[in-house]
Parts: C-alpha cells; sequence; structure tokens
C-alpha cells in the first residue's frame, strides 16, 4: 500500500457510545429548553417590588364612603378615576351623588377631566348641589372637549337644564374660543 492511496475510514465499533452521544445530546437540548421556558418564572420575585394599581370596574352601590376608602384613589391617574366616574350608572339618588361628592371632593377636583365627568353625572340625574361647581367650572374653563358635553347633558334635562345652560352660556361666552362659542351656541338653540 503506498503512501497515497485512499483508504476508507474506519470507525471504531462504538455503536453504543454513538448512541449514547444521541442521547446525551436530546437529553441536553430538553434541559436547555426546560431552563428556557423556566427562567422567566424564576426570574419574579415573591411579592411585588412596587405598587400595584388595580382597576375594579363595578356598579355604583353599597357605602362609597367603604369603598373609597378601600380603593384609596388619591394616586389614581386620570384615565382611572374617569373609568370609575363613567363606570357609574347615570341614575343615581341624590343622597349617593352627596355621598360621592363628600367621599371624593369631587366638585372641588383641580383636574379638569374629572370634573367634567364628574359634573355630566350631576347634571344627568339634576344634582342641584353640584350648580356651583358647575358655574366655576363654565366660566374658567374653555376646552370644548370638557364643556360641550356639560351644555349637551343640560339640554337633554328640558326646561331645568335649558334654563341653566342658557343662563351659563350668557355668563361664560367671553372666555370661550369663538370656534367653542359657536358650538355650544347650535347646542343651545337645539341645532
Amino acid at each position: 500500500m503506498n503512501r497515497f492511496s485512499i483508504q476508507p475510514a474506519t470507525r471504531p465499533a462504538l455503536s453504543h457510545g454513538v448512541h449514547t452521544m444521541k442521547t446525551i445530546r436530546r437529553l441536553l437540548r430538553a434541559c436547555a429548553l426546560t431552563l428556557a421556558c423556566a427562567a422567566p418564572a424564576l426570574a419574579h420575585a415573591a411579592w411585588p417590588e412596587k405598587p400595584i394599581t388595580l382597576i375594579v370596574p363595578w356598579a355604583a352601590g353599597g357605602s362609597t364612603d367603604i369603598l373609597a376608602r378601600a380603593i384609596a384613589p388619591e394616586g389614581w391617574t386620570t384615565q382611572q378615576w374617569l373609568r370609575f366616574l363613567n363606570g357609574i350608572p347615570r341614575a343615581q339618588s341624590a343622597a349617593r351623588l352627596k355621598e360621592l361628592d363628600e367621599t371624593l371632593d369631587l366638585s372641588a377636583s383641580t383636574n379638569a377631566y374629572v370634573r367634567s365627568a364628574w359634573l355630566e353625572l350631576a347634571i344627568a340625574n339634576r344634582y342641584e348641589p353640584a350648580l356651583p361647581s358647575l358655574r366655576q367650572f363654565a366660566g374658567t374653563v374653555g376646552r370644548g372637549l370638557l364643556i360641550r358635553p356639560l351644555y349637551t347633558g343640560l339640554k337633554r334635562q328640558g326646561a331645568w337644564g335649558d334654563a341653566i345652560a342658557r343662563d351659563l352660556f350668557a355668563r361664560s361666552r367671553a372666555t370661550y374660543h369663538p370656534a367653542v362659542a359657536s358650538g355650544i351656541e347650535k347646542i343651545i338653540a337645539g341645532d
């Protein structure tokens, strides 16, 4: 045999070893896959490291005071307040509205979106104690997004709301942008 001849490669007769290597590779792949799937679960702490905010939609009922204390609305975002206020059924008793207002101080809210949503609810129930807040709000906030729904709600209340809407508009018209004032004129006129 010369040194340049090509000899077939010979394998050692370790067929058992080849199967063992395949089995080991499969086991390693399975372990790696298991670890990859379990790693996110293992990375989580047993307890949250930051406060958790829960938004729980429910119909108003029971003692609002107890609910307000239990849910601690002090840290709510505007969206959470709106979800809460817009989730309350529109038909409410004066006693329930009083309880909501006194507990959450809605008539004095400095958040225009929250106050507008509260006033919409108050108007829908002809809640007279909210009218001073409505007059103050309508004279200081001229954003159409927040004001138009209030005038629309007042118009839906028939003669009671119409008189209030006309009075509010007469007092506040000068503070509104011309486009907002024109839109509110149409609402009041019933167009």
